[in-house]
C-alpha cells in the first residue's frame, strides 16, 4: 500500500546549502522507492531516515546530472557498506552503460544485486504491491528524452501521483523549473516533513 512521499531535493538545476537538486521518495508499507538521484541526495536521504533494507526502486526520469549526479556515489556507497538486497533500476536506455562505464573508469568492479529496466522499451510496468509505473516521453526544455512517471495502485481509492505543471507539460521529470508544485494523493497517503 502506498503510504507517504518526500521530496528530498527540488532545487533547479544547482543545489544550495538549503536544498538538494531533485530526488522525490515514495514509500509503501514494504518498501521505498526513489525518484531522480540529484548531486548529494544520499546525505539527504540518510538524514531523512530512510534505511537501505528498504530501498528498492530508484527510477530516473532522464540522464542530466541533476538528476542522476548523486547516483554513482550513492551506488559506491551501497557497494562501500556490502548491501546484499536486490535493487531495480529503471530509467533510460542509456542509464545502465552510465553506471557500468562510471565504475570500470573509477577501477571498480561491481558485485551488487542490480536490476536494470529500460522503460522507454514499454510503457507500463508492474513493481511489487500491485503497483503499476506508467510512463510517457516527453520533451525537456533542453533537448533530451525524458520519461513521465505515473504510479498508480489498485482503484481510484489507491491514486498517487505528484504533478508538475511547467509549459503546459506535467512531468516529474520537470520538478527542478521552481513552477507551482501540485500532491494530490488518497487521504491514507501522507507527505512526509523535509
Amino acid at each position: 500500500m502506498l503510504q507517504s512521499f518526500q521530496i528530498i531535493g527540488y532545487s533547479g538545476g544547482v543545489p544550495t546549502q538549503d536544498r538538494g537538486v531533485t530526488c522525490v521518495m515514495v514509500s509503501t508499507t514494504n518498501y521505498d522507492a526513489m525518484i531522480d538521484c540529484g548531486e548529494g541526495s544520499y546525505l539527504r536521504w540518510k538524514k531523512a531516515g530512510y534505511k537501505w533494507k528498504n530501498l528498492k526502486y530508484i527510477l530516473i526520469t532522464h540522464m542530466h546530472p541533476d538528476h542522476i549526479g548523486g547516483l554513482i556515489p550513492l551506488l559506491f556507497y551501497r557497494k562501500l557498506f556490502s548491501i546484499d538486497s536486490p535493487l531495480t533500476l529503471i530509467g533510460p536506455p542509456q542509464l545502465k552503460v552510465y553506471f557500468e562505464d562510471c565504475f570500470h573508469h573509477s577501477g571498480l568492479t561491481n558485485k551488487q544485486d542490480l536490476q536494470w529496466i529500460d522503460i522507454s522499451a514499454i510503457n507500463q510496468l508492474g513493481i511489487q504491491d500491485n503497483i503499476t509505473i506508467f510512463a510517457l516521453e516527453m520533451k525537456h526544455k533542453i533537448s533530451i528524452v525524458s520519461v513521465n512517471f505515473k504510479l498508480f495502485k489498485g482503484g481510484i481509492h489507491g491514486f498517487f501521483f505528484i504533478y508538475y505543471a511547467c509549459e503546459l507539460l506535467i512531468s516529474m521529470s520537470m520538478i527542478t523549473f521552481r513552477k507551482k508544485i501540485w500532491v494530490e494523493t488518497h487521504p491514507m497517503i501522507k507527505v512526509r516533513g523535509g
